[in-house]
């Protein structure tokens, strides 16, 4: 059971540019959120008037922007057999481009968290993560295994195309959390499938912040996000 409190993003955007406008002595209505802190809105020239670690520095720790969060393992006494109901959580961020010429979406920043009590092994854990958010990658943007009359047409690695290094996002990040809840008698859970569960979620949930298209089947057809941003258009 997880609880989330945090600002809405309109609201927050809006105290951000509030707040960058007092600083730069500028209205609100002249500055836009970038990557990186504030920029003059509508100038392509990319530089920042103000980076978010200054404009968190000029604030009061109470006032800064806040999400808290809690959580608790579901528990189960099944055992029958080799049957074990144990419980992992984990999240997945994306942030992607969408090409408007081609279609063609790129993951450029990917965060995963998992709750699954202590790591026991950071190799092995951080290879199951980073490991499955690339899989992930694959799975929702290029590997598709087509089929016709119940025999695969892929047939080998020149048609099923599984993503490369060039396919990676720009920056992976991976937190754990670690605690477990007061007198817990299963231990740390594994963390293999959190790796992968979420990440295709959370890359057509940006693709669809970006264009307003949600993609309905994975692999993303290009063609498809296409002609859906022209109808849109």
């Amino acid at each position: 059971v997880w609880k989330v409190a945090a600002e809405t993003a309109p609201a927050l955007a809006e105290r951000i540019l509030a707040r960058a406008a007092e600083r730069l002595g500028r209205e609100p209505a002249t500055l836009a959120i970038a990557p990186g802190g504030i920029v003059k809105r509508h100038s392509n020239s990319g530089e920042l008037l103000l980076s978010f670690a200054a404009l968190a520095e000029g604030l009061d720790p109470e006032k800064l922007p806040f999400a808290a969060t809690s959580f608790e393992f579901p528990k189960s006494d099944h055992f029958e057999g080799n049957a074990r109901m144990i419980f992992a959580f984990g999240v997945a961020l994306a942030r992607v481009a969408v090409s408007r010429i081609t279609g063609q979406v790129r993951v450029l920043d990917l965060s995963q968290h998992t709750a699954a009590g202590p790591i026991l092994d950071l190799a092995a854990y951080l290879g199951q993560i980073e490991g499955g958010g690339l899989q992930g990658v694959g799975f929702t943007l290029t590997e598709h295994a087509a089929m016709q009359d119940g025999r695969y047409v892929t047939a080998n690695l020149d048609t099923y195309m599984m993503p490369s290094i060039a396919d990676a996002p720009k920056s992976v990040a991976t937190y754990a959390l670690e605690d477990l809840d007061p007198g817990d008698p299963f231990g740390p859970r594994g963390a293999g499938e959190l790796g992968i569960g979420a990440v295709t979620p959370a890359i057509a949930n940006a693709v669809a912040d970006a264009t307003g298209v949600w993609p309905h089947a994975a692999p993303f057809d290009a063609e498809r996000l296409l002609d859906a941003l022209g109808a849109a258009a």
